[in-house]
């Protein structure tokens, strides 16, 4: 068996797509709102869940034509910060757990099983001047949690938010 995997990702938004398109940074990213044939604009769902190693604005451009690409969406840029040293795969493991438990409509081959090892993912939220954020129960932040560990021995998952706090 495979020993447990943690992952820390500060993530960075909410942009707009000619926002996110600019960006050079590499890592993973998130689409957040409504599709195009969406009625209800208030209906916002996680839509998609992705990997660029190389600039996620170029890779972000190559959906310009995706049917998520509404003007109203959000654009969430993930910089991961644990381990210190970067790799594909550890974004992999970060992007299986997002698709896996937070079911984007649009990703699907990371829907199909659940990841094969144990997982602690914490999210950390900001905006895009490098502030952090303090409130965990508006838009994306509300939908995916800040702290996700999964287990395939128990075939559990937890999660939950984490509070703030000023010593």
């Amino acid at each position: 068996m495979r020993k447990p995997i943690s992952v820390i990702i500060n993530w960075s938004g909410p942009y707009s797509f000619d926002e996110a398109k600019k960006l050079k940074k590499q890592g993973i990213y998130l689409a957040y709102g409504r599709n195009r044939l969406g009625r209800d604009p208030s209906d916002k769902k996680l839509l998609y869940c992705g990997i660029s190693e190389r600039s996620v604005g170029i890779r972000i451009r190559e959906h310009k034509n995706a049917v998520y690409n509404h003007p109203s969406n959000e654009w969430w840029i993930g910089r991961q910060v644990f381990p210190v040293r970067k790799s594909r795969e550890t974004l992999e493991w970060a992007e299986w757990v997002i698709t896996y438990f937070f079911d984007p409509s649009i990703n699907t081959q990371k829907k199909l099983n659940p990841p094969p090892a144990e997982i602690y993912l914490v999210n950390e939220w900001f905006f895009k001047t490098g502030d952090r954020r303090r409130l965990n129960h508006i838009g994306i932040m509300h939908f995916i949690s800040d702290v996700i560990c999964w287990s395939p021995v128990t075939n559990k998952v937890g999660r939950g938010n984490l509070s703030t706090w000023e010593n």
